[in-house]
């Protein structure tokens, strides 16, 4: 058994608790919840007990929850498993949200990343795009497909950052370099953009 040690109000609800087990916060919970099951500090306790108690009174709510941020942000699988657990959800109540949420359809990474790419294709270049979506914790398998899926050219992307950048300067050595270092910042690859400086430097020469 287990002894509960604290237990602590939640900053952003009234209505909600941390509880602590054993020194660590273990999960949140209802005021109401917590009162009825006879919580207390000092309690012994089985953290199964406390786990199913969670997922029982509030797996709804936590479903809740997660469709009305993913309604205001669209996130990633990881990042809604890192909200709920920073919610103080224990992961079978976290599981469940996330099952329902990818059987509903309100939860796609590829469809995350399909929209991600799309709305960054013409200003970063794939390798900084797929970092980030990496970052975002996007699923490998999803995020091959959408790179697959895009149609985007990224050479005609780099082509057109480099052009905004360098239209109306003198095309110098600086200028040249100062341009690469900010495509490569965008995550174009070096080939690509020398071959677009060396296309807008024929384009510049044959005025």
């Amino acid at each position: 058994m287990s002894e509960i040690t604290k237990i602590e109000q939640y900053l952003k609800s009234k209505k909600r608790v941390f509880i602590y087990v054993d020194g660590i916060k273990f999960c949140s919970l209802k005021k109401e919840y917590v009162d009825n099951l006879g919580l207390s500090v000092g309690a012994n306790v089985d953290k199964a007990d406390i786990e199913k108690s969670q997922f029982d009174l509030e797996k709804d709510f936590a479903y809740a929850m997660a469709v009305h941020k993913l309604q205001k942000f669209p996130s990633t699988v990881k990042q809604i498993q890192k909200y709920l657990r920073d919610k103080g959800f224990l992961w079978k109540t976290t599981n469940y949200v996330v099952d329902n949420l990818l059987y509903y359809h309100y939860l796609n990474d590829y469809d995350f990343s399909v929209n991600y790419i799309n709305k960054n294709v013409n200003k970063k270049g794939e390798k900084l795009i797929l970092y980030e979506l990496k970052q975002k914790g996007v699923q490998e398998f999803a995020l091959l497909r959408a790179v697959d899926d895009n149609q985007a050219d990224e050479k005609e992307s780099c082509f057109n950052l480099l052009h905004k950048r360098l239209k109306n300067r003198d095309i110098n050595f600086e200028n040249q370099q100062k341009a690469i270092r900010y495509a490569l910042s965008k995550g174009f690859n070096y080939s690509i953009i020398k071959e677009n400086i060396d296309k807008i430097l024929k384009e510049k020469d044959s005025f």
